[in-house]
């Protein structure tokens, strides 16, 4: 993606638990380090981040990556609000 002139890369996750799963496992395969957007740093410059669905409101990305590794999206109210969030904050590509 990046090297397609992509500025911005999301991979949303369903709570904070599931991002910083994530993020071990791109650093323990040597991937490379990733940040994490949380409530402490919700500004987002560029590159590629993690973030939850709950805190990618109002952000905007080139590429979305919606990322479940244990916790899935379920059929609740709160559920397909929070699916919803993570879908609409791609400009270009999404992948569910």
């Amino acid at each position: 993606m990046k090297d397609e002139d992509y500025k911005s890369i999301a991979l949303i996750c369903k709570t904070p638990k599931e991002c910083n799963k994530l993020k071990k496992r791109l650093e323990k395969n040597g991937q490379f380090e990733i940040d994490i957007i949380n409530d402490k740093n919700d500004t987002y410059k560029a590159g590629v981040v993690i973030v939850p669905s709950y805190l990618a409101k109002g952000l905007e990305f080139d590429v979305v990556f919606i990322v479940n590794l244990d916790e899935k999206y379920e059929e609740s109210e709160m559920d397909l609000k929070l699916l919803y969030v993570a879908m609409t904050r791609t400009h270009h590509l999404l992948y569910p």
